[in-house]
């Protein structure tokens, strides 16, 4: 994955204006929106080809000679939309219907499965009666069944790399095709969930938790529109920490 662009100097303050246009007088920032059916044909005809990121790398000679640049392939509809919410919201029907209307490319939540069976089709988890629970393959079934299980930081350690990596795939395709990106969750919405958890008892601390989603993420240039899909609320359970 070519991901050059993400970083050096390729998205500078010059480029970045030509994107996300503002008015002079107020500096406010004017975002839209456009289904494919009422897009201007024009703007895709006059766009340069995707640039293959997946095959061919983007590196510092194309950057140097001002080769495929960035901002040509933008659009009013270059965005990440992120759709957030609990199991069972209906996130994968508002993702795919999104995705589907603007354009753009869905991406899927990311699933644990991916983590803890290998390619060889081995479970990790099946070690679990093994080995100590604090290094134990801790799934959402697990969690759900054992809230307070010494792996749940794991779990959650586990989840927010795989959120992580995925928000950088979008990324990635965003900055090198200029198409948008529908995913479901990002690793942003680990601060909520990381707190939750925590005064729920479920994490001793969320201190390092935070930290590291500091790290990682809190200067990253952002393209987001963030909805969030909600059927029912969940208090914490009234049971003692074991």
């Amino acid at each position: 994955m070519s991901v050059f662009r993400l970083g050096f100097t390729k998205f500078n303050i010059k480029n970045v204006s030509k994107i996300c246009k503002t008015k002079d007088l107020m500096r406010t920032q004017i975002a839209t929106i456009i289904g494919v059916e009422r897009k201007d044909p024009e703007i895709d005809l006059n766009k340069p080809k995707p640039w293959p990121y997946l095959e061919k790398k983007y590196t510092f000679a194309h950057y140097w000679f001002g080769l495929d640049p960035t901002p040509e392939h933008m659009d009013v509809n270059s965005k990440i939309i992120i759709i957030e919410g609990n199991k069972a919201s209906g996130k994968e029907v508002v993702a795919k219907a999104l995705a589907k209307e603007f354009g753009m490319l869905y991406k899927p939540e990311t699933d644990l499965n991916e983590l803890y069976i290998n390619h060889k089709g081995f479970d990790y988890r099946t070690l679990n009666k093994y080995i100590a629970p604090i290094v134990q393959a801790v799934d959402e079934k697990m969690f759900y069944e054992q809230p307070y299980h010494k792996g749940v930081y794991w779990m959650k350690m586990f989840f927010y790399h795989q959120r992580f990596e995925q928000y950088v795939d979008a990324l990635a395709h965003l900055y090198n095709t200029g198409q948008g990106v529908v995913l479901e969750r990002s690793p942003y919405s680990d601060f909520v969930f990381t707190d939750a958890m925590h005064k729920c008892g479920f994490l001793p601390s969320d201190g390092i938790f935070n930290l590291l989603i500091n790290f990682f993420i809190g200067n990253k240039l952002l393209f987001l529109i963030i909805i969030f899909s909600s059927r029912l609320l969940l208090s914490c359970p009234s049971s003692q920490h074991l």
